[in-house]
Formats: C-alpha cells, structure tokens, sequence
C-alpha cells in the first residue's frame, strides 16, 4: 500500500526537528561554560582596576545584578561607610565581615543570625553598636560558644523584651551588675535555678526578686539565707510552700524583724533535726496562732521552758500538749493550772502520765469526780482536794471585823470532818474615841474643812479657795502640819448656796517640824463649807419720749432703756414694750416684759432684785 503524500511530509519534518534539537544540546554546554569563564575574567579585571572610592553605591542596582561575582570583590579595599541599605551583607564572607565599621545602614534585623556557622566568633560581633529597637530575640543564644564574652553585652540598654531565659546566668561575668535584671518581668520559662544567688554581690537587691512567683522546682537550698540585708522583706518569701528537703536550719528566724508573721511558718512541716532555739517563742506576737506548733512532734530539745504559758489565748488546745511525754525539767510552775476549764481535766491522759508527775499537779484545782479510780498510786493521796462541805450548824463568829483586821467564823464540815474557816474582810471604819484616836490602830482624826463665804451676785465665779483643820474634831499633834500646795478648788457660779468642794491631788500629807512624812498616823476627813451667792439689786428705768400727732402710734425703744449696776458682761434683752400712743395725749412708757443674760447667753434674770421707774409717752397737738 502506498503512503499518502501528507503524512510523508510530516515524517520528514518531525526528523527535522529532533536533528535540531539534538544539535542544540550538544553546542550549548561548552558555550555556557566559555561564557561563564570569559565574565569572570572580565569581573576580575574591572575589580583589579576599579576606582572603589568612586563606584556609585547608592545609585547601583545590587539586587537585579544577577551571577554577580562576590567572592572576587577586594572586600578590604570597599569604604564601608558608604555603602546603601540595599547592599547584600549577608554575601559578605564572615573572615572578611567588617564588624568594627559596620556602617548606622546595616540591617541588624534582618542579618542571617540563625544561619552562622558553627565556628562563627560571635566576639566579633560589636554589641554596643545595636540599634535601641533591635529584637534581641532574634539571636541564637542558646548556640552561643562557651568562649563567648556575655560580658561585652550593652546590659545596661538591654529592652523590655529581652529573652532572658536564653541567657546562661552561670556564664555572665563576675562584674555583672545583677540590678539591671528586670525580676519582676522574666517570662515564665527562665530558669530560676541558674542564677548564682550564692556569688550575688553585696549591693544586690534581694527585695527585687519575685519570691512568691518561683516555680515550684525552684531550689530554696541555694539562697544564702544568713547572708542577706537587714532591710530583706522576709514575709515576701513563701515559707509555708517550702518543699520537703528545704533546709530551715539555714534561715536565721532568731534575727527576723518585729514585723515578721510568723503565722507563716508551716510549724508542722519543720524536719526533726530543726533548731527551736532559734525560735524567739517568749516574743511571739499577740496573733501568733499557738495551735498551729506541733506539740505532740517536737524534738527532745525543744526549749519547752521559751514557751510563754501563762499568755496563751483563750481558744489554745490545752488538750494538744503531750503531757506523758514532757520531760522531767519541764516549767510546771509557769502552767495556769487556775484557769484550765472543767472539760480540760476530764480529758487530761491519766492513763499515761508518769508517777513524777502526780507531785506537780495542782491538786487543790483538780475535783475528785474528774479522775478516774485506780489512777492514783497507793503512795500518794492528795490531801488538797477541797470538799463541797455540808453544815449542819450555825457559823460560830470567832471575832468581827474591824478596821484593820478580818473578822473570822468557824464551822464543822459533816462530809470531811474538818473544822472550816470563813473569814469577813476588814471594814476600814475606825472607832474614833472623844480623843479622835481609834481604839482599835491608833490612828489619829483629822478633819479638814473649806471655808465658807458669802458674797452678791457679780457674773464671776465665787471662790474660797482655802481650808481649816476643824480642831474640835481633831487630834493633830503640836509641830504637825497640813501641806496644802497638792489641793485643787472648784469655786461656785450657781445662784443660791452650794458645797465649797475641793481636792487632794493624791493622798493627803502631812508633815511633822522636820519635814518627815507622818500621814500614815492620820485618818483624814474632808468636810465642804458653804459658798452663797446673793441677788443683786437693780433699778431699770425708761425715757421720756414725745412727737407731735402724725397718726402713727408713739412706742418705746430700745435705747429708751437705762440701768443701774448690771453685774460685768450682762445684758438686756427679749425686751417688750407697752402698747403706744396714737392720739395727742399721755401714756406711760412701759416695758412689759424682758429677761437679763449673762455673756454666754444664759438667763440670769432671776439673780437680780429688780426695781423699775417708767417715763411718759406724749403725742402733742
């Protein structure tokens, strides 16, 4: 069959092409290469020969310059201060890596730091030439050699933001100003436990520090506790979240400050070989919560006698104390046994307590009902337990009280058959004879008087101010005398007659020609006399007025009004006058009522004897 003139055409040309193609192939390679040797010799000698002091940095097109030969730019030859932002620093090799004259355009932020080699020497690196909003974060630290030098960083202009918990605390230098360290602020992956807290120096700031923030793999072991400040915040620190192994005998809680809350403390935490001297127990405040020590868990050593027993608060666990378990030179005396309540002895453990122990209890306040039969040894009965006595006969009355001695009553207890005695306090009343000495102590009466006075009504307070030994009823001795300079008077400004009172300031004294204090022989006495203030006498008198008729009424005023001797700082007032007069004629001018008030506003109207004289009213034609 024979082939159609078309597709014969087609054949031949498909035979064309792929001829083509493979001539294509075979000439290109060493073309390329050809072309690629010959640019770079041409690159090589244009640098060779290039002027680099003049080479248009700003203008030259450095990212659309495509196979650009860098590594046969002379990179030492390059004036560095002027090249543009734009120019490719991260195709400058590192050995050539002008890092003490970086230019203010380097691209800080957007350097390859992530990509260094290895071996790259970050000292080289001129930190102190950071821009202020470098992203510090962008920098690998945790590939930073172990030769590198943290001590070259800018600490000091270090931002907010800075990635602290990259950095290698152990690695910073021994001058490193630990200060500059924003504490408050580190993100919550920073290792806490990497910071030398036992090589801080002396100006650290240990109140800085966030101590209730710390993880809870934090090791507290490592604070150098004895070593801090004076003025450390120790209240700061979360002492009842301490872990099992912390060491409490290294924090020296016999210097905390007054203002420590020792509630705090987890007492029951505190490890068996703690030191309890330590432990300021006579001081403890007010609020200190006692039954939070763990009584029943203390050491042998514990400095039971530090303990102040007879302050512990109303609500203290008496109940907690292991009493079987004290030791024998245990304070038993400091105990308030008096003010243990009823249900206290009911449950004390007199199963277990040691025999020693039956000689220190306080028997006399123990009732017989609250321990058990068979608890106390056959050796030992206690002879103080006191018996609710029955009588069955009158009290005998041995002797009355007097002034100075109790009196006494007698009687016969049925139940304990011993004799009981009741006593009736002393009386303090002395039995005075004509002599004015007490029969009974020979204490001597002396009475002392103030003095009366009478006088008229003048807006002054009275006063007289002086007293008198009223020696009628008196027994003072010749050469004795009554110092007088300690008694304080009250006077009197009430209208009428009141009590002349006065005061010792402190016991009475009395002295004898010597000047010896002899006022124990003395029973003193105080009487008041009488202060009587009398009214005074006043005439108030009015004015003649006069007008001729004008159809409107003649009244009395008040500058109408004149008085006599009204005592200082009085005055008149609610005054009010007659009715006035109209028509032509005469009529008295006449007050009808009014009151006296002395200058603290008070009525004193009554403290005067008054006597009035009226004056005319008259209206004329």
């Amino acid at each position: 069959m024979k082939r159609s003139k078309p597709f014969y055409i087609f054949g031949v040309l498909i035979m064309c092409i792929c001829m083509l193609i493979a001539a294509f192939v075979c000439l290109t390679g060493p073309l390329k290469e050809t072309r690629e040797r010959h640019e770079q010799n041409l690159w090589k000698a244009v640098f060779e020969s290039f002027d680099w002091e003049t080479f248009p940095w700003e203008t030259f097109p450095f990212e659309k310059v495509e196979d650009f030969p860098w590594e046969e730019l002379p990179w030492e030859e390059i004036p560095w201060e002027e090249v543009p932002e734009i120019f490719p620093w991260d195709k400058v090799p590192l050995d050539e890596m002008p890092w003490e004259e970086l230019p203010e355009t380097f691209p800080w932020e957007d350097y390859p730091w992530d990509d260094l080699p290895e071996d790259f020497d970050w000292n080289d690196v001129p930190w102190d030439k950071m821009p202020e909003d470098f992203d510090w974060g962008e920098l690998p630290w945790d590939k930073m050699p172990e030769d590198f030098d943290w001590g070259e960083l800018p600490w000091d202009n270090v931002p907010e933001d800075f990635p602290w918990e990259d950095v290698p605390p152990d690695k910073l230098p021994e001058d490193f100003d630990w200060n500059s360290v924003p504490w408050d602020d580190l993100s919550e992956d920073f290792d806490w436990n990497s910071v030398p807290w036992e090589d801080m120096p002396e100006d650290f700031e240990w109140n800085n520090v966030p101590w209730e923030d710390m993880p809870e793999d934090f090791e507290w072991n490592n604070v150098p506790w004895e070593e801090l400040p004076e003025d450390f915040d120790w209240n700061s620190v979360p002492w009842d979240e301490m872990p099992e192994d912390f060491d409490w005998n290294s924090v020296p809680l016999d210097k905390m400050p007054e203002d420590f809350d020792w509630n705090n403390v987890p007492w029951d935490a505190l490890p068996d070989d703690f030191d309890w001297n330590k432990i300021p127990l006579e001081d403890m405040p007010d609020d200190f919560d006692w039954n939070s020590v763990p009584w029943n868990d203390l050491p042998e050593n514990f400095p039971w006698e530090k303990v102040p027993w007879n302050d512990m608060p109303d609500d203290f666990d008496w109940s907690s104390i292991p009493w079987q378990d004290l030791p024998e030179d245990f304070p038993w005396e400091d105990i308030p046994w008096g003010d243990m309540p009823p249900e206290f002895w009911q449950t004390f453990p007199w199963q277990d307590i040691p025999p020693w122990m039956f000689l220190v209890l306080p028997w006399a306040l123990i009732h017989p009902e609250y321990v058990p039969d068979g608890i106390l040894p056959d050796w030992f009965y206690p002879d103080e337990w006191e018996c609710d006595h029955e009588y069955i006969t009158d009290w005998q009355v041995v002797s009355l009280p007097d002034c100075v001695h109790d009196g006494e009553e007698r009687n016969l207890c049925v139940k304990c058959h011993k004799v009981v005695i009741k006593t009736t306090p002393a009386t303090g009343i002395h039995d005075f004879g004509s002599d004015h000495i007490c029969r009974v102590c020979d204490i001597r009466r002396l009475v002392v008087m103030s003095v009366s006075q009478s006088a008229e009504y003048d807006g002054k307070t009275l006063h007289a101010d002086e007293v008198e030994i009223v020696a009628e009823e008196s027994a003072l001795i010749a050469g004795h005398t009554l110092v007088r300079s300690n008694i304080t008077y009250t006077g009197s400004n009430f209208f009428g007659k009141a009590l002349n009172r006065f005061e010792f300031a402190g016991a009475p004294v009395i002295r004898d020609a010597a000047g010896n204090d002899v006022s124990a022989m003395y029973s003193v006495e105080i009487e008041f006399g009488i202060l009587e203030i009398t009214a005074r006498e006043i005439t108030i008198t009015t004015k003649d007025r006069v007008k001729k008729y004008d159809g409107e009424p003649l009244v009395g005023q008040m500058d109408d009004i004149e008085t006599t001797d009204l005592a200082e700082g009085d005055y008149i007032g609610d005054v009010i006058f007659g009715e006035g007069l109209t028509d032509v004629g005469r009529r008295t001018n006449e007050i009808i009522s009014f009151r006296i008030f002395n200058r603290a506003g008070e009525d004193v109207t009554s403290y005067y004897i008054i006597k009035t004289e009226f004056g005319k009213l008259r209206v004329t034609r």
